[in-house]
């Protein structure tokens, strides 16, 4: 038999092969576990929305400048809203579609052939675009907070 460390001790063979293994599940628990608290924080995020309330906006068409407001509610199952004008005296237009899905929200009042498609951003207003016969503006809806 060979002097020194020529020897092999298949015991520290087989305990340093179960420390590996040992190691090998903790960084797979581990994984695991980032994963899962990564799916709960995306899930916080998107049931965490609110799009109830009332939104206001500013609708620029052809240099003309008009007062929008959403009133959304949510039901049992979906949601619910109306439209005001405040600068051309309407209230309480009835939406015809109100859908909030993977963080879009979209209105829609088919009597004024007006849609609106918008995302929910991390200063907690609604980006996008209005739409109404044809004619389209980019616009920003800001949560009334009182």
């Amino acid at each position: 038999m060979p002097e020194g460390n020529a020897h092999i001790d298949l015991t520290e063979k087989n305990t340093f092969i179960h420390d590996n293994t040992t190691i090998a599940r903790k960084s797979n628990k581990m994984k695991i576990s980032a994963f899962i608290f990564l799916i709960f924080l995306t899930s916080l995020t998107v049931f965490g929305q609110d799009f109830t309330g009332q939104w206001d906006g500013i609708l620029k068409v052809h240099g003309i400048q008009l007062r929008i407001v959403f009133h959304i509610s949510k039901t049992d199952n979906s949601y619910i809203s109306t439209m005001d004008n405040p600068d051309q005296g309407a209230k309480g237009i009835p939406v015809t579609t109100t859908s909030f899905d993977h963080s879009v929200l979209q209105l829609a009042v088919a009597i004024a052939q007006i849609e609106y498609k918008g995302t929910l951003d991390k200063d907690n207003d609604i980006i996008g675009t209005f739409m109404q016969a044809g004619q389209s503006s980019h616009d920003e809806f800001n949560k009334r907070t009182n």
